[in-house]
């Protein structure tokens, strides 16, 4: 199964948001810092401290939906394609 590709628009810059999960495992939270996803990099800190890491195994499955709210609440037009 391919997988759909999604981009994020915005004043003439363009994201690729489909290895969002990739980044995710390999960065964690500085991945959402570099995109300036304060709250969610604060999220992801506070999970992986509590559940002592698992959580970075789990937390790239939503990475990608999470990103894509995250940019269309801040204005960016998301196309899937």
């Amino acid at each position: 199964m391919k997988m759909k590709k999604m981009t994020a628009t915005k004043e003439g810059e363009t994201k690729n948001l489909n290895y969002v999960w990739l980044w995710c495992m390999i960065f964690g939270m500085w991945y959402f810092l570099y995109n300036s996803a304060w709250k969610w990099a604060l999220i992801y800190t506070l999970i992986f401290l509590v559940t002592l890491g698992y959580s970075a195994f789990l937390f790239p499955f939503f990475a990608r939906s999470i990103m894509r709210k995250h940019f269309e609440s801040d204005g960016w037009v998301v196309h899937h394609e």
